[in-house]
C-alpha cells in the first residue's frame, strides 16, 4: 500500500502489456503514430482493476534530449468516438541509441474499472530527437493494430497488418515465480498522503500541527488489509520527508476492526519493529524481517524545529509524549552508556554531551509547561522534585495490563544483574527505575484483566545497541508490544518556534515473495490449488520399499 502527495511516480508503475515480439522494419516518417489495444484478461489482480499510468514505445533516438507530445484515448464497446484519457509531452531517454524505450506517464492514475472489454489507443507525435518507430509485422496482436499518420487505415508491410513495439503500464509492482515455482503477481493501492490526516488540509503533502516540544511525538494509522479483509505483508518501506532529520519507528496490529479516532487505534497491542529510521532524503528502508499484519502504525519523534508564531492569543497546545514506563527503559539505557562504548550509541559524528540527569530533569521540566532547555539539577531540591516526579505512577499512560507489566521486569531486569550496571541502581535515576519497575509485583496500576497466561516473546536479550542518541538524547519508542497511551501535556509556543514532522511520500512495500497468499505457514499438499496457481506435480507409482 502506498500513500504519495505528488504525481504517480514510475516506480509504482509496472509492465501489464508488453508488445516486444522481434521488429521487423521501422518507420522513418516523423508524422503522428497512432497504436490501438486491448487490456489482457486477466488485467485484474487479487478483485482489483489497477489504473492505467502510461506507455512505452521504441524509437530510435538521436540523441538523449527526446521530446514528444502523446495522447491516451479509449473508445467504449459500442462506440466510435475516442474519448482523451490523459495527454502530455514526454522528454528524455535513458540513453541515446538505435532501439530505447520512451516513457509517456500519466499526471494522475486513470481508471479503467469500467472499461475491461474497450478499445484503448495511443498517438505519439515526434516533436525532436526521434529518428525512427520500430514496428512488427504480421501484426502478433489479436486485438490491436499500429497506424502512420492516418488514424482510419491500419499501417500495412507487404499486405499485412502491423503492430509497433509498446508496453502499457499500469499500477502493478512486480510478478513471476518464486522458487517453489509458484506464480505471484501484485498490485498497487495508492492514495494522497494529505488523506493520511484531512485535517492537515495542506492538499500536496501531509504536515503535522505545531508541537511545542523536542519530546512530542506524532503518529499515523494504516490500514493494510486487501479487498477480503485479509492482513498483506511488508518487508520495506518508503520515506519521502518533507521534515528532514525526524526518526520513524514502525509497529503493526491484528486487533479488531479500523480505529475511528486516535484513542481507538491506541487502544490495541501495537508490537514494535525493532529498528528506528531516520528521515533525511527520500528511502526505502528494509525492515528487519517482513511483517504481516492489517494495521500500521508510524510514529515520529525528533520532530524538526521550524520558526512558528501562534499570535498573541494563543491558548496551551495538548500534545503527546512517551509515557514514564519507556522513559525509565531510556533513562537506564542512557546511565549505561559508558564511554567506552558511546560510539555504538551515537547517530553521527558529534560528541554526545547529554546525559540521563539531563534527559530526566527536561522531560519532568516539560510537564510544568516549560521548555525543556534546563540548565540540568542545580541544586538538591531540583533533584528531588525529579525523584518525585518518576517515582509517581498516577497518569492514565502509566496504566498497563499483567502482560506488559511482565514484559517491563523481564526487559529491566537485565540491569540488576550485569556488574557494570549495578552502580546504576544506587543512583538517583536506577533507584526510580529498576524498584518501580523491576520488582516482582511492579508498582505500576495493573488493568483489571484476568490473570496472563503468557508473557508473550522472551526480550530479556532486547539488544541494546540499537538503541541510538540523537539531538542529545535517546530516540525513544514502545520497546516491547503494549498499548500506546501517551502521556498527554499542555504548553503555550512561548518562544516563536515550533515541532513539526511532514511527508510527501510513503509507501509500503514488499519485494520477496514466497507463495501467493500470505499465509503464516506453507503447507504443501501435494497438488493442491490453496498455494499455488498452477499444479506442477506429476502422479506416479508410489516407490517399492525391499523389507
Amino acid at each position: 500500500m502506498a500513500y504519495r502527495a505528488d504525481t504517480l511516480s514510475r516506480q509504482f508503475s509496472g509492465i501489464v502489456l508488453n508488445q516486444n515480439a522481434a521488429h521487423t522494419a521501422y518507420l522513418s516518417t516523423l508524422t503522428t503514430k497512432y497504436q490501438i489495444f486491448r487490456l489482457p484478461a486477466d488485467y485484474m489482480r487479487a478483485g482489483i482493476t489497477p489504473p492505467l499510468t502510461g506507455f512505452q514505445i521504441c524509437v530510435s533516438a538521436t540523441s538523449e534530449d527526446v521530446e514528444v507530445e502523446w495522447t491516451l484515448e479509449r473508445r467504449t464497446l459500442f462506440s466510435s468516438t475516442w474519448d482523451v484519457l490523459a495527454s502530455g509531452v514526454a522528454t528524455g531517454v535513458p540513453a541515446e541509441g538505435d532501439e530505447v524505450w520512451l516513457t509517456c506517464t500519466t499526471e494522475s492514475p486513470v481508471s479503467v474499472e469500467s472499461g475491461l472489454n474497450d478499445q484503448y489507443r495511443f498517438s505519439v507525435t515526434p516533436i525532436a530527437g526521434v529518428e525512427r518507430f520500430w514496428y512488427t509485422s504480421p501484426n502478433p496482436l489479436t486485438f490491436g493494430e499500429a497506424y502512420d499518420d492516418d488514424p482510419d487505415n491500419p499501417m500495412l508491410d507487404g499486405g499485412e497488418e502491423c503492430s509497433f513495439l509498446f508496453r502499457v503500464l499500469a499500477g502493478v509492482a512486480d510478478s513471476g515465480t518464486d522458487w517453489l515455482g509458484n506464480a505471484y503477481r501484485s498490485v498497487v493501492i495508492k492514495k494522497s498522503a494529505a488523506s493520511a490526516d484531512p485535517s492537515a488540509g495542506t492538499g500536496s503533502y501531509w504536515l503535522s500541527a505545531p508541537q511545542p516540544s523536542q519530546f512530542a511525538v506524532v503518529s499515523r494509522y494504516f490500514d493494510m488489509r486487501d479487498a477480503f479483509g485479509q492482513p498483506q505483508m511488508i518487508d520495506s518501506v518508503l520515506l519521502d520527508p518533507n521534515t528532514p532529520g525526524v526518526w520513524a519507528h514502525l509497529y503493526y496490529s491484528d486487533e479488531g476492526e479500523p480505529g475511528t479516532d486516535e484513542t481507538s487505534w491506541e487502544e490495541r497491542v501495537w508490537t514494535p519493529v525493532p529498528k528506528s529510521y531516520r528521515m533525511t532524503t527520500r528511502n526505502t528502508f528494509v525492515l528487519p524481517s517482513p511483517v504481516k499484519a492489517k494495521y500500521i502504525k508510524v510514529e515520529f519523534s525528533h520532530l524538526q524545529a521550524r520558526s512558528y508564531s501562534p499570535g498573541p492569543f494563543q491558548k496551551p497546545v495538548v500534545y503527546k509524549k512517551h509515557p514514564k514506563w519507556v522513559l525509565d527503559y531510556f533513562l537506564l539505557i542512557t546511565a549505561d552508556a559508558r564511554p567506552a562504548d558511546s560510539a555504538a550509541f551515537v547517530a553521527n559524528a558529534k560528541r554526545v554531551t547529554y546525559n540521563a540527569y539531563d534527559l530526566a530533569y527536561n522531560y519532568y521540566q516539560d510537564d510544568l509547561f516549560q521548555s525543556p532547555d534546563g540548565p540540568g539539577f542545580t541544586s538538591p531540591a531540583d533533584a528531588e522534585r525529579v525523584q518525585k516526579f518518576l517515582a509517581s505512577k498516577d497518569d492514565y499512560s502509566d496504566l498497563v495490563d499483567p502482560v506488559t507489566q511482565s514484559l517491563i521486569s523481564t526487559t529491566l531486569r537485565p540491569f540488576l544483574i550485569e556488574p557494570h550496571v549495578r552502580h546504576t541502581a544506587r543512583n538517583l535515576l536506577g533507584e526510580v527505575a529498576l524498584n518501580s519497575l523491576v520488582s516482582q509485583t511492579g508498582t505500576y496500576p495493573v488493568e483489571t484483566l484476568p490473570p496472563a497466561t503468557s508473557v508473550g516473546p522472551d526480550v530479556s536479550s532486547l539488544n541494546r545497541e540499537a538503541v541510538i542518541f540523537e539531538q542529545h538524547f535517546p530516540v525513544m519508542y514502545f520497546y516491547i508490544a503494549a498499548r500506546h497511551r501517551y502521556r498527554e501535556v499542555a504548553a503555550r509556543l512561548d518562544k516563536d518556534r515550533a515541532y513539526f514532522v511532514g511527508l510527501n511520500e510513503i509507501a509500503f512495500l514488499r519485494s520477496n515473495y514466497s507463495v501467493e497468499s500470505d499465509a503464516d505457514m506453507y503447507v504443501e499438499l501435494m497438488g493442491d490449488f490453496a498455494n499455488a496457481e498452477r499444479n506442477d506435480f506429476i502422479v506416479g507409482d508410489p516407490p517399492v520399499v525391499n523389507t
